[in-house]
This record gives C-alpha cells, sequence and structure tokens, in this order.
C-alpha cells in the first residue's frame, strides 16, 4: 500500500501448535514484520509472540549519507538485549569498503555482559587477476563474532574467480593472533561434454597443515539433477560421501540423499513435494536403517512430516493470505500438528 512518499509492508503469521491431540499443549504464536521504504531509506521490524509473551525482537534501518550507505540491526530475546551491528559502507578512491561496529551480550540473560567490536572490510577486482577481499577484526573476529577487549582477532583475506587450468579457483586465508590459524583452497571447472562441474576443496591448519580433501560434483542428465560429496583425510583415506538425486515424479519432484562412509551406509533420506498455483505439498519420511551388511538393507519408516500450504483467493483476484499445515505422523497416532495463518500486505 502507499503511504507519504514510500511503501509501507508486511506480514502476520498467526500458528496454533498441538502435540499428541492432546489440548493442554496447545500453543499459540504470532509474528509480525513491517517494512517502510522511501527512495534508499528503509526501516523494518519483526516481533514474535507466544502465550508466555514476548518471544523476540529485531530491527533494521538502512539509510543513505551522502556518497554512502550506513545499515543498522537490533535483535532483543523477549526483552534481552542480544546483538547490535551500525555499518557504514561506500567507496575510498573506488575501493569498495565497509566498517561495522558491533555490540553483544557475550554472557547470558540472567547475567548480561556487553562487550564491543568492530571489523573492517575492503574488496575489490584486480585487473587480469580476480576478486580480493579483506576482513579486519579488532575486538571481534572477521567472521562478526564480539570477542571484546578491542585487541587484534584476525584477519580473512580472499581471493576469487582466479582462472586456473580452464577453471576457476578460490583461496581463503585466516589469520589470528599467533598467525596463520587456516587456509581454504577451491578449484572447479566444469566437465567437457556434457552439464557437470567439478570442485576440489583443500584446508589446512596453521601453517599449511593439510586436513581434508572434499571432492563434488554437479549437474544434470535432462530432468534428474544429481550431486554428490565425497571427503578424504589427511593421508587422503576415504572418511564420508554423499549422493543426492532429484527429479520429476507423479507430478512433483522426488529427492533423496544417500550418505556413507568406508564401510557401510550411514543414512538415508526422501522427500516429494508437490506445487500448484494455490497449493503446496511436501511429503518427507523418516527413513530408519535396521541393518546393512554390504548387500541386503532392513529399513523401518516409522514417522513421516507432511508440509501443506494453500494461498486463499478470492474471486481469482483478492488474496486473502495464505493456510499451512504440518503434520508429524507416527504408526501409532499424530505426534504434532500445527496450523498457521500468514496475511500479507
Amino acid at each position: 500500500m502507499a503511504y507519504a512518499q514510500g511503501t509501507l509492508s508486511g506480514s502476520n503469521a498467526f500458528t496454533l501448535s498441538l502435540s499428541d491431540l492432546d489440548f493442554s499443549t496447545l500453543d499459540l504464536s504470532d509474528t509480525l514484520s513491517v517494512a517502510y521504504k522511501v527512495d534508499r531509506f528503509s526501516i523494518s521490524g519483526r516481533t514474535a509472540y507466544s502465550i508466555a509473551g514476548l518471544t523476540s525482537q529485531s530491527f533494521r534501518l538502512s539509510t543513505p549519507l551522502g556518497d554512502f550507505t550506513m545499515q543498522g540491526s537490533m535483535s532483543f530475546s523477549a526483552t534481552s538485549f542480544t546483538r547490535a551491528n551500525l555499518a557504514l559502507s561506500g567507496r575510498w578512491e573506488g575501493i569498495p569498503f565497509t566498517v561495522s561496529l558491533l555490540s553483544a551480550n557475550t554472557g547470558s540473560t540472567q547475567t548480561p555482559s556487553y562487550d564491543f567490536g568492530t571489523t573492517v572490510r575492503v574488496s575489490g577486482v584486480v585487473p587480469d587477476f580476480g576478486r580480493l577481499s579483506a576482513i579486519l577484526g579488532i575486538g571481534a573476529t572477521p567472521f562478526g563474532r564480539v570477542e571484546g577487549g578491542f585487541s587484534f582477532e584476525g584477519l580473512r583475506v580472499s581471493f576469487g574467480n582466479l582462472v586456473f587450468c580452464g577453471g576457476t579457483a578460490n583461496a581463503d586465508f585466516s589469520l589470528g593472533q599467533t598467525g596463520l590459524e587456516s587456509e581454504n583452497v577451491s578449484w572447479s571447472v566444469p566437465i567437457p561434454f556434457c552439464d557437470f562441474k567439478i570442485r576440489i576443496s583443500l584446508r589446512y591448519l596453521d601453517l599449511f597443515d593439510f586436513q581434508r580433501l572434499t571432492a563434488s560434483v554437479r549437474g544434470g542428465i535432462g530432468d534428474l539433477k544429481i550431486s554428490g560429496s565425497f571427503a578424504f583425510d589427511s593421508v587422503l583415506s576415504f572418511r564420508r560421501g554423499v549422493w543426492s538425486l532429484s527429479g520429476p515424479f507423479y507430478g512433483g519432484t522426488l529427492s533423496s540423499s544417500t550418505t556413507f562412509n568406508a564401510s557401510t551406509l550411514v543414512s538415508q533420506n526422501f522427500s516429494w513435494s508437490y506445487r500448484a498455483d494455490s497449493f503446496s505439498l511436501s511429503l518427507t519420511p523418516t527413513f530408519e536403517i535396521v541393518s546393512f551388511d554390504g548387500t541386503s538393507l532392513v529399513f523401518d519408516i516409522p514417522s513421516i512430516r507432511a508440509n501443506m500450504s494453500w494461498k486463499l483467493i478470492c474471486d481469482g483476484e483478492l488474496d486473502l493470505g495464505t493456510v499451512s499445515a504440518t503434520l508429524n505422523i507416527t504408526k501409532e497416532k499424530i505426534e504434532k500438528l500445527s496450523l498457521t495463518y500468514t496475511y500479507t500486505f
């Protein structure tokens, strides 16, 4: 809807949940999200309630400051402060940068402890080389975890989109207070004559102490999507692998994921989903491996999860919101039922 010179939008989701069809377990929750935007300025908030009261709150702000952009966020657990971030982004001498001031409660709700830190990120494209970025953490790690003390906590340097042997290479280096802590190097290349891509990743600790190698493949054959990931340890012994398949089945999409190690099948998962204009359905059975001797597989399906969603449309145009239902069903009972009504404005 139009509001002054900007746009006001949002949604409200009301959820009712029940366990074992026992009304003493009835729980009600509500989540309200609101956003207002005008030109380059925007502000948004999200508030969640349950029967017990206020559950969480979060707020975000973005506003232009001349040639720069300031962004801020703040989150609360119930009424207790958890984290805040104030960032200034722009360009200096043509180099993109972001300076973030961070604050977080590193204690508990009962005994809060507030600490502060900052991160500085610069990035850019080096002609005939690739993309370079560096994140410096003072009082916080380069990944944004607040440590406090305003001392050096780390530096992360990343090189991306490096053309190498017909493929693309990436390298990531993390430095801490004692020097190099980890290095990650990867290389991906398309396989000729088919729609597949191979990716090789190497993980190191300290000063190039090799830890593991991961090889992955991803692509498709017609409508069938295939991906696989295979992990090897520091002496290149096979440790673990995952095969994932996804393709059309009975008007929907059937997906499966198989995890195995060097000696046996570890886990097997399936899901089937269907989507129409105003209705969607997802079925996910729990696949429990009873025994597997390499040739014979004995399994059980003790429960199944069903997710359904209906978009309520009146006279083909008026949107009345969306109703969603989640069912956890075992062989003996309906373990959990939840209904959600979401209205978007």
